[in-house]
């Protein structure tokens, strides 16, 4: 990644700018992108961007399913006076859908024993005026707290001065028409504000510091950073423009504000955000930060008192922690959308479907489409992967991940043909197994979504597995314990045993992956066990030998280990 430096308007001092390139490497088209319908059926929602109107500014698209970016398109123009194109690794402004990496920054915080939800907000802002009592960070993170939005549409305040407008506020800072606090649902800037304020006092760091150390780092989002500062510059951040095509925001101009806004990332990256809902690798790791995430709020008090936070006036189905959690067409849908500056932006997953759908333009007189995106690759089923590897080898493990498009999620059979013996398709696409047996095997796969289907031919080919053979070992005799003796031999163990006392053998534990372990040849002396390899490698073999008789002398539950290396 390359980096510049600006001057800082306010002191003399230099920080990094953050470059993303215009363009990067060429990469090859994914099935889903070739397919007619499904890359004719996104296009035809960017008309505005495209054809005579390609000088225009526009966006970018991305899909993914099961964990892969299956989709990416750019329309329109980064730049519109200089002539520069958006592409699909531009860095784009979030707006409001920047609200639930700082929801998620709070979870963290109380995992951390820094904050607890149910944390008056005072207790963290005491300067607020005591008519701010019994707001909590809960009624902040849902948008039940009364608090006054204030100062947060300009676009050069900083987050603290827009905290000193609050607090100039007084005892108007909170809205009486909405008491009391938990009983009406109203969308509201400030309350993602005072909550990055709060992370920043108990973690003693910036929001973009906390952000950029608990989330960014973690989950590799390289391409991410929140913008807190008039000289902070994201280079190759698309001009955003008002619904009259004039310049609303430059990357020299966006708004250091931050909490409710901020953001500025890629598509890639939000796919990496989007896949850690469903394998947790924040904080400690575990789900139920996801689930608290998730899960909506619910009024504290009033008539509705009990029940999900709402505001249909809004289009709002319910509120969580900074995502919107409702259903589609019987899947389930959370997600959260934003606008200012001159950019527009929604952001959504179909856990049902691992299905994520990222549109973000950057121009005010448009809404990003997301959920007629999302329709497209819903009604069309499509295979998202290329074929399975065309080439195996026997004896050695075969995997591979079908994917397709559709809602319901599609599930995958063997319409016709052979996979290779001991390679077997699980109905979700999983395609895994060893081979045993050497040829050619090829057939036809289908993915079934509802009433719609498609098929994909496949072709592999299973070479033989090549010879093994075990270097020359000199035997030796090594004593375990005063009556054991183990010979090692290629290929086998062999307990010598006191035949005045009384063991029972036994496989304790094989690590490698041996075709067999099998006991022959036993009498009252010896016990010997032997393996076959699979593959070449390193196996180690363990044995138990429980010598019952000397039980008490404390010979019992030795462990006799040979090491076996083949090529």
């Amino acid at each position: 990644m390359k980096t510049k430096s600006v001057p800082c308007m306010v002191c003399a001092m230099v920080l990094l700018a953050v470059l993303f390139l215009w363009h990067g490497p060429a990469r090859a088209v994914t099935p889903l992108e070739a397919d007619a319908a499904i890359s004719s059926g996104v296009d035809n929602l960017f008309a505005f961007a495209t054809g005579a109107n390609a000088n225009k500014p526009g966006g970018v698209v991305g899909v993914v399913l099961d964990g892969n970016l299956v989709f990416q398109r750019a329309y329109g123009m980064a730049n519109v006076a200089g002539g520069i194109p958006n592409s699909v690794t531009a860095p784009f402004y979030l707006a409001s859908a920047s609200k639930q990496f700082t929801a998620m920054c709070v979870l963290l915080c109380q995992e951390k024993s820094l904050l607890n939800l149910n944390d008056e907000l005072r207790l963290h802002i005491p300067e607020l005026d005591t008519a701010f009592n019994g707001i909590k960070i809960q009624h902040l993170l849902n948008m039940i707290s009364t608090v006054y939005d204030v100062g947060t549409g300009n676009q050069t305040y900083t987050t603290d001065s827009m905290l000193i407008r609050l607090m100039q506020e007084g005892p108007y800072g909170v809205v009486s028409a909405e008491k009391p606090v938990g009983s009406t649902m109203h969308y509201c800037n400030m309350n993602y504000l005072l909550l990055g304020i709060i992370v920043q006092r108990v973690s003693h760091k910036t929001l973009r510091q906390f952000a950029q150390d608990e989330i960014f780092a973690k989950l590799g989002m390289t391409e991410t950073v929140i913008h807190d500062d008039p000289a902070l510059v994201v280079a190759n951040q698309p001009n955003g423009y008002d619904v009259t095509f004039a310049v609303w925001s430059t990357p020299t101009t966006t708004s250091p504000a931050t909490g409710f806004t901020g953001v500025i990332t890629t598509l890639t990256d939000l796919m990496k955000w989007h896949q850690n809902f469903y394998a947790n690798q924040l904080g400690n790791k575990n789900q139920s930060l996801i689930t608290l995430m998730e899960t909506p709020g619910v009024y504290t008090s009033g008539p509705n008192i009990g029940q999900p936070v709402s505001n249909v006036s809004l289009g709002i189905p319910s509120y969580a922690c900074g995502l919107m959690p409702d259903t589609y067409a019987g899947n389930k849908r959370v997600g959260h959308g934003g606008r200012w500056l001159g950019y527009k932006t929604n952001i959504y997953r179909y856990p049902d479907l691992n299905l994520s759908v990222f549109v973000l333009l950057n121009r005010d007189d448009q809404y990003p489409p997301f959920q007629t995106v999302a329709d497209v690759f819903m009604n069309n089923v499509c295979f998202a992967t290329n074929p399975p590897p065309a080439t195996a080898q026997q004896g050695t493990l075969y995997s591979f991940k079908y994917s397709a498009s559709g809602a319901p999620k599609p599930v995958f059979t063997l319409e016709s043909g052979n996979f290779p013996d001991g390679i077997v398709l699980n109905s979700n696409g999983t395609l895994a197994g060893t081979p045993t047996t050497p040829g050619d095997f090829s057939g036809v796969v289908k993915a079934t979504s509802g009433s719609k289907t498609r098929t994909q031919a496949f072709t592999i080919h299973v070479d033989a597995a090549s010879a093994i053979h075990a270097p020359a070992i000199t035997s030796s005799w090594a004593t375990i314990g005063p009556a054991l003796m183990v010979n090692r031999e290629p290929g086998a163990i062999r307990i010598k045993v006191d035949p005045l006392g009384h063991y029972q053998l036994s496989i304790y534990t094989v690590r490698g992956n041996l075709v067999k372990v099998i006991a022959e040849g036993h009498s009252l002396v010896t016990r010997t066990y032997s393996y076959q390899p699979r593959s070449a490698g390193v196996y180690v073999v363990k044995l138990l030998v429980d010598d019952q008789l000397r039980a008490k002398s404390g010979k019992q539950n030795q462990f006799v280990e040979k090491v076996v290396y083949y090529r």
